[in-house]
């Protein structure tokens, strides 16, 4: 793939810090206990209610196994990484299958499960560490496209990705910090089913520079949805 013209020499150096800041020692300690971790003063949420819904210990388990990942990969240890990207994408699974069965008491996270927010991102993920089989059973409830994709159903994968808007409305692209739902992967998916290295090549580069773009608190560390699209190409 060619070299983007984005550099992350700042972004890295600010990632260098942070990880000095909070080793991932203590990273991993957090991660262990993400209820401890959430009803500290400085990191709870003014006004979030109190934890007690298993839902919600997934996904705060969910995003520490990301930052955990995230750490080890600028740490240089990638064997690490990997390892807590599964965590965390199993944590992902875990909450999206309690919330099919439970109420969810936290507001924030009742709507982003209602939203399916991060699900293409945790498949992507089980994807990029090879759990090929895990990824299709949770694709199968999440998320039609990847898993009309992952299991070979290219006719009906595509009749799903043609219902994709050409270009994502401002509003969801305003919110949006990591661009791993499928509606900013029109063209990726397109270029899958034909087949198109090229094509593929291009829309995994635009979608790269649309995160890069963002300040290094939203920064994506560990792209492994694009490792993922580029497996299952």
């Amino acid at each position: 793939m060619s070299e983007l013209v984005h550099t992350t020499k700042k972004w890295l150096k600010y990632a260098r810090q942070t990880l000095k800041a909070v080793p991932v020692s203590e990273l991993q300690r957090t991660m262990l206990d993400p209820v401890k971790w959430y009803e500290q003063p400085e990191t709870r949420p003014v006004g979030s209610p109190p934890i007690t819904d298993r839902v919600t210990v997934a996904v705060l388990l969910y995003r520490n196994c990301r930052e955990t990942a995230e750490a080890f990969a600028l740490d240089g240890d990638p064997e690490a990484a990997f390892q807590y990207a599964y965590l965390a994408a199993a944590a992902h699974e875990r909450a999206f299958m309690l919330s099919r069965q439970e109420e969810i008491t936290n507001p924030v996270v009742a709507a982003d499960i209602k939203r399916g927010r991060g699900n293409e991102e945790a498949i992507c993920w089980l994807i990029a560490v090879n759990e090929w089989e895990k990824a299709e059973a949770y694709a199968k409830f999440a998320e039609p496209i990847l898993y009309a994709l992952l299991t070979g159903d290219d006719a009906f994968a595509g009749q799903l990705v043609s219902m994709l808007p050409d270009t994502p409305p401002a509003d969801v692209m305003r919110r949006e910090v990591h661009f791993t739902g499928v509606i900013f992967c029109k063209a990726i998916f397109a270029a899958i089913l034909r087949g198109d290295a090229q094509a593929l090549q291009t829309a995994l580069e635009e979608r790269v520079s649309r995160y890069r773009r963002l300040p290094w608190d939203y920064t994506t560390v560990l792209d492994l949805s694009s490792a993922a699209f580029i497996k299952m190409a």
